[in-house]
């Protein structure tokens, strides 16, 4: 479930969201559409806890994303539709930095980075020692944002 309550994100002088209030009920499938800049990506960024509101709360999963951060992230992922990476990054390194990051222990992670360089979709580019750099275009971004969440 996911339940936004007077969400509003001011970039300075400029609105990008103001007053949304939204309930997405358990089990729905629901998508963001609009012209850029209307302001899907900070909806977004707001839900995974990537930024603040200026005003207005959230729920994800029954967690709210201010008081709840962690919580938040360990209900959800967040694709943005550009992935910022170090140059030189193995995809190994990567899928750690992430899973580091949400709080995820080192021996778990191990299993999951194994786990999931073996997924058929990533294909050999993806494997342990190819950077990150030299992967093709699909695994480094996507043509849109994507955020899930078992809802």
């Amino acid at each position: 479930m996911i339940e936004i309550l007077d969400f509003t994100k001011s970039y300075g002088a400029v609105e990008a969201v103001n007053g949304l209030s939204l309930r997405i009920p358990e089990g729905e499938i629901f998508g963001l559409i609009g012209s850029n800049g209307a302001g899907k990506t900070t909806i977004l960024r707001f839900l995974s806890t990537l930024i603040e509101a200026t005003r207005g709360t959230a729920f994800v999963n029954g967690y709210n994303v201010v008081a709840e951060v962690l919580r938040v992230r360990r209900s959800m992922g967040y694709m943005p539709d550009q992935l910022g990476y170090y140059p030189g990054m193995k995809v190994w390194e990567f899928i750690d930095f992430f899973a580091a990051a949400y709080g995820i222990r080192r021996w778990r992670r191990k299993s999951l980075i194994s786990d999931l360089l073996q997924l058929p979709r990533l294909g050999p580019a993806a494997r342990c020692h190819h950077m990150l750099d030299n992967c093709c275009l699909n695994i480094r971004s996507t043509n849109f944002p994507i955020c899930c969440t078992r809802v």
